[in-house]
């Protein structure tokens, strides 16, 4: 048999079943289970003084909750003492916050507002309209004046201390200073009474304290009891034309419900009308926004402080603000200029003066260079004289040789052609020393191989014969070279075993130069040692030194120019005490290569 279940009949019973189940369900759970989720949107209500106020904020965003399907408002607390920051308010879709505040976020976060606050204004004047504002009210105690006499006007109190609640302070300050700033008196100076309790408590206890003067924002002046100011002196109490509100300030725009950048702008109507048909309390409702250009007016005016610190300042702004900063970096800035300017001008005087100095220093070099050029080529013709001597006096033996001879009668063709032969030969040397002279004075060196054993000879056996108390010894071994200029060697060995002498015959006993020579690689060592008297290192070191000499009239360039002749060859030359006195010399100059 087939089942009754899978006849067409019952097929048909099972899903008329199941659409029945259906409708059950849904008219069950609501059509909430079907739709989509609900967007969050965050409320940041700033902390205030008002009890009835917050509460009444809170049943809105209740109200709220309940009367759309599409969003979800949750709540943020602003406390007071962010209230001015506006970081507080990051990631917030709307706000209910005070005038002062909105005015900061209008400015800077681009909120809009959509609803103010419109609180019923007691015993206001009869057929006045009500606006959402909110003032001030300044009370002085009897005993406010130091001669015991009532402050009835604010500008009785301009400079003056104000003590104002813990939670009020925000607006009731900002109204207070406005008031002062458009009647251009002197801002008063606020004190914040916190110390717990509620605001007829801290009140109370200012009181005791001894604080003179109060102010109080309307909406605390609500929350407060009627007796609470008994006794005390209003100060500038006067009735608004427009609002009809008693207070001693210019009245602002209350609170305002405003939306930030991240709700869609359309439908914003739509929402601010909801707002306005919400009934919760009597006397507390929403109502079209105010206009809250005066709060911003206000705040530029008095240039507020916390306004201005978000505005993008202009440089002479910036400049005012750091005005100290400004003035030491001036003052650095024209130190600088100053330093630059005078390190310049000193600059150039040194520059200058260090000029002349080189040029006086170049002239004295030339001078120096010229005085110990004639000594070394005074010194060179001493040689050269001594060099001629010898040619002249061969010409002159044999000049006379042949003249005694013409005399005798015994003059032959062959002793004539001899005496003729030599005298060509001395003239010819003669000639040749006259011409190296020449040379050299053209700065032209005749660099050839020098045999230091057979000038040393020849300079020991001249110094024995200028200097006899002396002992000159040569220990120079043969087939000593080295390649220069002849008359240059010959100068630096005169010029050393010279000086050597003059020192040694200085000392007690004996005086005794030896000059030595050896080859050591390279190099031919020359060494001059005398027995002179002891010598310290400061003396020794001044050997070297132009224009120093101790001999009396002494110019001081004989070893200046010894010097001068070893280096221009690359080689050195050294002094050092030789114990237990005297004095040795040791001159390095470049051997003959082929030697």
């Amino acid at each position: 048999m087939i089942s009754q279940s899978r006849t067409p009949a019952g097929i048909l019973r099972t899903l008329t079943a199941i659409l029945c189940l259906a409708a059950i369900l849904m008219s069950v759970t609501g059509s909430s289970a079907w739709a989509a989720p609900r967007v969050v949107r965050v409320v940041g209500i700033q902390d205030g003084i008002s009890d009835s106020q917050a509460d009444y904020f809170r049943r809105t965003i209740a109200e709220l909750n309940d009367l759309t399907e599409d969003r979800i408002f949750v709540t943020r607390p602003i406390p007071a003492a962010s209230s001015l920051d506006l970081n507080a308010y990051q990631g917030l879709d709307f706000a209910i916050v005070s005038p002062r505040v909105f005015a900061l976020l209008e400015r800077y976060n681009g909120f809009i507002p959509m609803a103010s606050l419109s609180v019923d204004i007691p015993d206001c004047e009869p057929g006045a309209e009500l606006r959402p504002v909110v003032s001030a009210l300044v009370f002085a105690t009897p005993d406010a004046d130091e001669d015991g006499l009532a402050k009835p006007h604010l500008s009785d109190i301009a400079g003056e201390t104000v003590t104002v609640v813990k939670g009020d302070e925000v607006d009731t300050t900002f109204l207070l200073q406005n008031e002062l700033s458009s009647r251009r008196l002197a801002p008063v100076k606020v004190r914040v009474a916190s110390d717990g309790g509620t605001p007829s408590e801290i009140i109370r206890r200012a009181v005791e304290r001894g604080d003179k003067l109060f102010a109080v924002s309307t909406d605390l002046l609500r929350e407060t009891s009627s007796d609470l100011f008994s006794g005390f002196v209003k100060v500038d109490m006067r009735v608004d034309d427009e609002t009809g509100l008693v207070s001693s300030v210019t009245p602002m725009p209350g609170r305002v419900f405003a939306a930030g950048l991240s709700v869609a702008r359309m439908g914003l109507l739509e929402f601010a009308a909801t707002l306005f048909a919400l009934d919760i309390a009597p006397d507390i409702h929403w109502v079209r926004p105010a206009d809250y250009r005066s709060v911003h007016l206000a705040a530029e005016r008095m240039r507020d402080p916390v306004y201005m610190s978000y505005q993008k300042k202009t440089l002479l702004e910036e400049m005012r603000e750091h005005a100290a900063w400004v003035i030491l970096a001036a003052a650095i800035l024209i130190g600088m200029i100053w330093h630059s300017v005078a390190a310049e001008r000193l600059v150039r005087r040194r520059s200058a003066e260090l000029m002349e100095t080189v040029k006086r220093q170049q002239a004295s070099e030339r001078q120096f260079e010229a005085l110990e050029r004639m000594t070394a080529v005074s010194q060179m013709l001493n040689i050269v004289a001594h060099e001629l001597r010898q040619p002249l006096a061969a010409v002159t033996n044999f000049a006379m040789g042949v003249r005694r001879r013409i005399a005798n009668g015994t003059l032959t063709a062959d002793s004539l052609e001899f005496a003729l032969g030599r005298i060509l030969a001395e003239n010819e040397r003669a000639s040749d020393i006259v011409e190296h002279v020449r040379d050299y004075a053209r700065k032209r060196r005749q660099i050839t191989p020098v045999d230091l054993t057979q000038m040393s000879a020849k300079v020991v056996s001249s110094m024995r014969a200028s200097n006899a108390r002396v002992s000159f010894e040569s220990e120079v071994p043969a087939g000593l070279f080295v390649e220069g200029d002849s008359l240059e060697i010959e100068l630096v060995l005169r010029n050393l075993v010279k000086n050597a002498g003059e020192s040694a015959a200085q000392a007690d006993g004996v005086p005794r130069v030896v000059l030595a020579g050896e080859r050591i690689g390279d190099e031919v060592v020359i060494t001059v040692t005398d027995n002179g008297p002891v010598r310290t290192k400061a003396e020794i070191d001044a050997f070297l030194v132009p224009l120093r000499s101790e001999k009396s009239g002494g110019l001081g360039l004989g070893l200046a120019i010894v010097r001068r002749i070893i280096e221009a060859y690359g080689g050195t030359i050294v002094f050092d005490v030789v114990e237990p006195q005297g004095v040795r010399v040791e001159a390095r100059l470049p051997a003959r290569p082929d030697l």
